[in-house]
């Protein structure tokens, strides 16, 4: 076996490992480097087409990457919040907010959660602050009607990420410590709630 045999070996079997992974991050990188590989193979191989498509997605994977990284950057400078949601990322919407604007009202189904990147939401009824790395919308995601419980308004301009209560779902059930930290999250409010009616 000569060394470009070897290189469309490795490729192949890098591109086999991206379809065995869950973690978006570790798979992009797998991803560039089965990109790298095809290329060289592709190129010495004059196989044009595998050349053609490795060359786009190259920059496509590399951008990404940097997306996805300045992202759990931002998640980490929010502060370590209520649950760790890094592995959300990949599947969250980014979204700005004014002082005023509603989030959700009461009765609202409830097909989403949202991450504070910055600024602060206003929980009426349980007269509640939710501020930079804390989650908003976790109660109605769980509650046996799919429905807001509260209403939801921005106190200040700010930032946040959303991410749709299916996905919330699947992370609950595919990965423990999720799972734990939100039934936490929600067991903390629920004696907070109580507290302050009694």
């Amino acid at each position: 076996m000569n060394w470009l045999a070897t290189i469309g070996y490795v490729a192949s079997v890098l591109t086999f490992m991206t379809f065995c992974m869950k973690a978006i991050l570790p798979l992009r990188y797998i991803a560039l480097c089965s990109n790298v590989a095809f290329i060289i193979y592709g190129y010495f191989s004059h196989l044009y087409p595998v050349l053609l498509l490795h060359l786009f997605l190259l920059p496509l994977n590399g951008v990404r990457i940097l997306e996805l990284r300045k992202l759990i950057g931002q998640v980490r400078q929010a502060g370590e919040g209520d649950v760790s949601i890094e592995h959300l990322l990949p599947f969250m919407t980014r979204r700005r907010f004014r002082a005023g604007d509603t989030l959700f009202c009461k009765g609202d189904p409830a097909h989403e959660i949202y991450y504070i990147l910055k600024g602060i939401v206003r929980v009426d009824g349980v007269q509640r602050d939710i501020g930079r790395g804390q989650i908003a919308g976790v109660i109605g995601v769980f509650a046996p009607e799919k429905e807001r419980p509260w209403t939801a308004v921005c106190k200040t301009d700010g930032e946040l990420l959303t991410v749709s209560n299916e996905k919330v779902m699947q992370a609950f059930y595919e990965n423990p410590r999720f799972g734990m930290s939100l039934a936490r999250l929600i067991t903390k409010r629920a004696i907070a709630d109580m507290s302050q009616r009694h």
